[in-house]
C-alpha cells in the first residue's frame, strides 16, 4: 500500500510548517505519519506509509513528532495530533489544486 508520489513530495519545498503559530519555512518537507495506526496506511519496519499521509512540518516539528511516538505515556495523544497535522496538510493539497478530485 505505501507509494511515492514525487508531485506530493515537492509540493513540501515552497510550504510553512503546517504546525498552527509555527510558520516556519526553511526545510520544511512532507514527513510521513509514523503514529500507532502506521501499520493501517503502509507502513511498517523499514517502509513509510503512503505520501498522501504525510504533514509539512519544519525539522523542529518533524523531529518532535517522530520522537514523541517512542513515550509511551504519550504515544496516542502524539499520534492524534500527528493525524491533525496530516489532515491540514491534505487540505492545503486540495485548496492548492495539488490533490484533484
Amino acid at each position: 500500500m505505501s507509494q511515492k508520489i514525487q508531485k506530493l513530495r515537492d509540493a513540501a519545498r515552497d510550504q510553512t510548517c503546517i504546525v498552527p503559530g509555527c510558520g516556519c519555512t526553511v526545510g520544511v518537507v512532507l514527513a510521513h505519519y509514523s503514529g500507532v495506526r502506521r501499520l493501517s496506511f503502509g507502513g511498517g519496519l523499514g517502509a513509510k506509509v503512503h505520501d498522501l499521509i504525510g504533514s509539512h512540518l519544519c525539522q523542529s516539528h518533524h523531529y518532535e513528532m517522530d520522537t514523541g511516538n517512542r513515550d509511551k505515556d504519550k504515544r496516542w495523544e502524539n499520534s492524534e495530533t500527528f493525524e491533525f497535522y496530516c489532515l491540514l496538510t491534505i487540505i492545503r493539497l486540495y485548496e492548492q489544486g495539488i490533490i484533484k478530485v
